[in-house]
């Protein structure tokens, strides 16, 4: 919890769990707790402090499981708001490569298609990969250019930059900020 990561869903549960039995230490209440006995005091106190430095570094150095961990997040948020998707689209892009896509929401009476990107960290890299995805995918796609674009931001840990913001708005893309989601409720369900 200090370090900004709440163990608040069953994947993440799983994943401490699996390291914490693999190490002989199990968590109660929030505390890593160990068995020992005088005879082997000293090994069960290295396991626990493995276990600590294992959780350390699966949280703090695990880029690619914050990633997983956002899209879930995002993905917990879409169903707990009764929101209809697809995950985990594929769609081509004009330029012959085919583009993942987080979320896709299916047009409705009221709204046009709408595509959703987890962006669990929100750095220019990573926004203008997502925007040349946008641009690839609706130059492929004829008449579906309509398309509204979403990119949740994980600012969960580090602000959301300005230039971020106007990145994205520059190409019509909605800046989803994670601390404001609800914002994007009535525009995602209707």
């Amino acid at each position: 919890r200090t370090s900004g990561l709440e163990l608040d869903t069953p994947k993440r549960k799983a994943v401490l769990e699996s390291v914490l039995r693999g190490l002989g230490v199990r968590a109660e209440n929030g505390q890593l707790l160990v068995e020992a006995s005088t005879a082997n005091l000293g090994q069960r106190l290295h396991s626990l402090v493995q276990a600590m430095l294992a959780v350390n570094d699966m949280f703090v150095m695990a880029q690619t499981r914050v990633a997983s961990f956002f899209f879930e997040d995002v993905r917990n948020f879409l169903d707990s708001n009764d929101i209809r998707y697809t995950p985990r689209v594929k769609l081509a892009g004009k330029s012959g490569y085919d583009h993942g896509i987080d979320f896709l929401v299916p047009k409705s009476r009221n709204r046009p298609e709408r595509i959703l990107q987890a962006i669990a960290a929100p750095k220019k890299d990573n926004i203008f990969a997502y925007l040349w995805t946008l641009n690839d995918t609706r130059a492929a796609r004829t008449g579906e250019s309509a398309a509204e674009a979403y990119a949740f931001l994980n600012d969960q840990e580090h602000p959301i930059g300005g230039d971020v913001i106007e990145a994205l708005h520059a190409y019509g893309v909605v800046p989803a900020v994670w601390s404001q989601r609800l914002n994007c409720v009535n525009a995602l369900t209707g």
